[in-house]
């Protein structure tokens, strides 16, 4: 069991139904109610692995993945549902087994250090409606070699597995799973990009240069 002791504020009413609904007793997420809308506050890692945030439960929607709310849990793979609008603060912090994640078209903002540390993480895919990606929330992720951006994404975009705002003009996230760069050709080109995250670049002509790209 993950992060189950930072349940707070649960209402009665949504404990009940979680006890009476045999479904949401499987699925062991834990949750707050708000107006109206749910917010996910934690996970129970013997209902599974792999992991389908539910688009609602008790007839609400679930909008908000909440702070904290499965850090450490030992996820391999995560669906977030078109419902959910926000990913909260190191919401799946040190998930060192997660692979892939996927993220719905109704995500707006992926907070700061949401997906930090998750050391195992290959794959991102990032849907449409993502305006704001705080910092580290993916940083430390060494495996991570795919962000994949909707194309229909205002603010974002991807090529190559790299991870630009929407015009291309500024690098937001070079995947760390790459390792080093050993073809000076690349290094010119990312040198003329605003960069955060960039990874050390070796083999490249400048040393002065290279080092100011340093994680």
């Amino acid at each position: 069991m993950c992060n189950l002791l930072k349940i707070k504020n649960l209402s009665l009413l949504p404990l009940l139904l979680l006890l009476a609904n045999p479904a949401m007793v499987q699925a062991q997420f834990t949750f707050i109610t708000n107006n109206g809308a749910i917010t996910i506050t934690g996970y129970n890692t013997a209902a599974g692995l792999s992991v389908v945030i539910p688009a609602a439960t008790n007839g609400y929607p679930v909008t908000r993945i909440g702070d904290e709310a499965f850090w450490l849990c030992n996820l391999t793979n995560l669906t977030i549902p078109d419902s959910v609008i926000t990913i909260g603060r190191y919401s799946f912090y040190d998930c060192t087994s997660l692979s892939s994640v996927i993220i719905g078209n109704s995500v707006t903002n992926i907070v700061e250090g949401a997906f930090q540390n998750c050391a195992m993480l290959t794959s991102v895919t990032i849907g449409n409606s993502v305006k704001i990606i705080g910092d580290e929330a993916f940083g430390s992720c060494t495996s991570l070699t795919n962000i994949t951006v909707n194309t229909a994404n205002a603010a974002y975009s991807s090529s190559g597995g790299v991870l630009f705002d929407n015009a291309r003009a500024t690098l937001i996230q070079f995947p760390t799973g790459w390792g080093w760069l050993h073809d000076s050709q690349h290094c010119h080109q990312y040198w003329r990009l605003c960069v955060r995250g960039l990874p050390q670049l070796d083999g490249c002509d400048d040393s002065q240069q290279r080092n100011q790209f340093r994680v």
